[in-house]
């Protein structure tokens, strides 16, 4: 739409005689697109990008559609050119009510249920339902892949007792899983998911790659081999987080936004391969051996003959696609797919996505025990501190050495999410206040203590309105986000003004839920938390002590997502930067490495034995 409207002069000279014409980046103003979305499906229209917008001077709302054409464009803007010349009054009047009523939608009062068992229920009823038997994943295609589905289905399954049950959730899960992996939505060549799947069978992709996704899904990955001990899905997740450093990581230490779907005009024509190419490419006995997985033909299965490579068909195992020869020659295809022109890249830095993949990095470094991984987070994360956090507030976009717009309700939250998976890997406390401190700043700037949930943004001089949401979208919903770090957060202090935020949001959500419990996956892991015996464990010792190396190995090696750690460090020339209250008394005894097992602030007798700590972790603390 750009180039076939926005860029042709008799679209400009219309625009530029009757209009202020404002081009909005959603990933830098994300608060102006949900509030014009909202407009958008008030006026009964379906949402989507791009999204044109016709407001009064007073930024209220008149009407709106996603794509237009030229022809029809032009006719639309000279409607409203020559109605707004004769004094626009009906405008005027259809901008205030619908103003209006956005406006109570943010400060109605919000309906509240119990946060209970019956909501996670309802939603292992919903994912059966909805799940596609033949190819995995939730609903019909356009196929979005469903981190948040599949984490909250991973909790579920290690929650539930009943046989039949788990195995219906295991087979939702793996199918899910090795679906979009062997699919077209994963670039088997230069690694990383593409942002969602054109057709039911994962199989052509939208092929631009966005960062949030592939931070979203490296951590699935890491669950899942965390849950199920297949190795396969480390293997993937190790891929992702490669394609990250690799691609995506720039010189400063932050990751880039995204990579474009089209290089020389043209969707996809950087991936996609024609068979005659992968033939010169490769020798005879190595192209017999690649088409055992990747079964390319001469008539293809993208445009112009080519071939989007894709596992779908093949005979061999998903492990199968990480044997040592195919590595070998992929490498050789990867190496001449560099010499085509690369699609564009979105050098901006975005402190929300940052903060998801800080966290899916750190998680990633422990998992995988690949220390480069936490290296890159944390020098993500420390650029963030020294350039886009400033006198307790946090900034959203920084490009050409620059920072820009106050952080809004995502980035607050994705950052504290991900500097607490940082801490529990890194044990450095300074991250841990930091990411403290960072939750005191959201409450006070976007906590509504009437709706009792946070507003997505401030009041800003250029745009004065303010909204809220539960849902989630392609990421998760923020506020469900933040339930989950304050009742993390309170874990580590005690401090009850965090639970009470927490339990007032996912009171909320469990009300929003009870349609559609799958829409609101974040808040039900939120949920789930809240509900399970959720457990602070306090390790006092060195941390170099082989001992201490074996408590936190169980961390490494085990599932166990429904926990707080903290690492209090007993030589005094390495003191922890920063104690909770909680943490202060808790001491090493008889010179041993000492590990407090605690729920709910009530604490087992102190051990230095792995196998009575192993029993603590799996049962409840009485």
């Amino acid at each position: 739409m750009e180039k076939e409207s926005f860029e042709t002069l008799e679209v400009a000279d219309i625009l530029n005689k009757s209009f202020v014409a404002v081009k909005v980046d959603r990933e830098e103003r994300p608060e102006v697109d949900k509030r014009y979305m909202n407009a958008l499906h008030l006026l009964g229209k379906r949402g989507g990008w791009p999204l044109t917008m016709f407001l009064t001077p007073n930024l209220e709302p008149i009407w709106g559609a996603t794509y237009l054409p030229k022809d029809q464009l032009v006719k639309i803007l000279k409607g409203f050119q020559d109605r707004w010349a004769k004094g626009g009054d009906e405008f005027k009047k259809a901008g205030k009510e619908i103003g209006t009523y956005l406006d109570s939608l943010s400060k109605k009062e919000l309906g509240r249920i119990p946060v209970d068992e019956k909501i996670l229920q309802r939603a292992c009823v919903v994912a059966e339902k909805t799940f596609d038997k033949l190819y995995g994943g939730f609903g019909p295609a356009p196929k979005f892949p469903s981190p948040m589905r599949l984490r909250l289905l991973m909790r579920l399954y290690k929650r539930l007792s009943n046989p039949k049950k788990k195995e219906n959730l295991k087979v939702m899960i793996e199918k899910t899983l090795l679906g979009m992996f062997r699919g077209g939505i994963y670039d088997h060549i230069g690694g990383g998911f593409a942002r969602y799947s054109t057709d039911k069978k994962w199989l052509i992709p939208h092929f631009e790659k966005m960062l949030y996704d592939n931070a979203l899904l490296s951590l699935t990955y890491l669950e899942a081999f965390q849950l199920f001990k297949k190795p396969v899905y480390a293997e993937i997740a190790r891929e992702v987080l490669e394609y990250i450093s690799r691609d995506m990581t720039s010189k400063e230490g932050p990751f880039f936004s995204s990579e474009d779907a089209d290089s020389e005009g043209e969707e996809g024509k950087f991936y996609v391969w024609k068979k005659s190419e992968l033939e010169e490419i490769l020798n005879p006995e190595e192209f017999r051996y690649f088409q055992n997985f990747f079964m390319t033909t001469t008539n293809g299965n993208f445009e112009n003959k080519t071939n989007h490579l894709n596992m779908l068909f093949s005979n061999k195992t998903s492990l199968d696609r990480f044997e040592p020869k195919l590595n070998y020659i992929r490498g050789k295809i990867f190496k001449k797919r560099n010499t085509r022109v690369k699609p564009l890249k979105d050098k901006k830095f975005l402190t929300a996505w940052n903060g998801l993949m800080i966290g899916a990095l750190a998680r990633g470094a422990e998992i995988l025990e690949e220390p480069k991984f936490l290296e890159i987070s944390k020098k993500a994360a420390l650029f963030i501190k020294e350039h886009l956090y400033d006198e307790g507030k946090l900034y959203r976009r920084y490009t050409n050495e620059k920072k820009k717009n106050f952080g809004i309700l995502d980035d607050y939250a994705y950052l504290i999410d991900g500097l607490l998976h940082l801490y529990e890997v890194d044990l450095d406390s300074k991250i841990l206040k930091w990411a403290i401190d960072l939750q005191i700043d959201q409450d006070k700037l976007l906590w509504s203590k009437n709706l009792g949930v946070y507003y997505f943004s401030t009041v800003k001089e250029d745009f004065p309105f303010q909204v809220f949401e539960l849902a989630d979208n392609a990421r998760p919903n923020s506020n469900s986000v933040s339930a989950l770090n304050l009742l993390k957060i309170y874990g580590f202090t005690y401090d009850e003004g965090f639970l009470k935020k927490a339990k007032s949001i996912l009171k909320a959500v469990s009300k929003s839920a009870s349609t559609y419990p799958l829409g609101f996956s974040q808040g039900l892991l939120a949920s789930n938390y809240f509900l399970d015996k959720s457990k602070e464990i306090v390790i006092v010792g060195k941390r170099n002590n082989s001992l201490t190396k074996q408590f936190l190995s169980y961390f490494k090696e085990n599932f166990s997502p429904n926990n707080v750690l903290y690492f209090k460090e007993s030589d005094k020339e390495k003191s922890n930067h920063f104690i909770p209250e909680p943490v202060v008394n808790k001491k090493m005894i008889d010179g041993k490495t000492t590990v407090y097992v605690c729920q709910n602030s009530v604490c087992k007798y102190p051990t230095s034995d792995l196998k009575i700590f192993q029993q603590f972790m799996n049962n409840g603390v009485h």
